[in-house]
């Protein structure tokens, strides 16, 4: 996902695929998850209310990036690493990142987040 850059585009992603927003009007993002670690920690914190635990790695040396993962609540991981990660050269980027990577393995294997927010919003 190193394409996906921190700005108002990644915040809009974020909203609907992680917290279940349905607009398209970029002035109604909630806020500013890829560049703000306070936001981004509410990304943290949705995702772990969902049933994912997170791991994040601060940079081993000047200049590597963040590493951020997501894992199923009760399990290690593979080979004790979270089932889905990502990196970015901030923690709120590689936190997005890595969101979007659990997300969209949710929509794959389960149906998807997207799917069942709408599916609520029908009933």
């Amino acid at each position: 996902m190193d394409e996906l850059l921190a700005g108002r585009e990644l915040d809009a992603e974020i909203d609907c695929q992680v917290f279940g927003v349905t607009y398209w009007a970029p002035d109604w993002i909630h806020s500013y998850y890829s560049t703000s670690p306070t936001a981004a920690w509410r990304v943290i914190e949705r995702l772990q209310a969902l049933g994912w635990w997170c791991e994040i790695k601060t940079p081993f040396e000047p200049g590597e990036p963040y590493w951020v993962g997501f894992t199923p609540h009760g399990v290690t991981g593979w080979n004790g690493q979270p089932d889905h990660k990502d990196y970015g050269y901030t923690m709120p980027l590689a936190t997005c990142r890595a969101a979007l990577a659990t997300v969209g393995a949710v929509e794959t294997r389960y149906g998807g987040l997207a799917a069942r927010v709408r599916n609520a919003e029908q009933r």
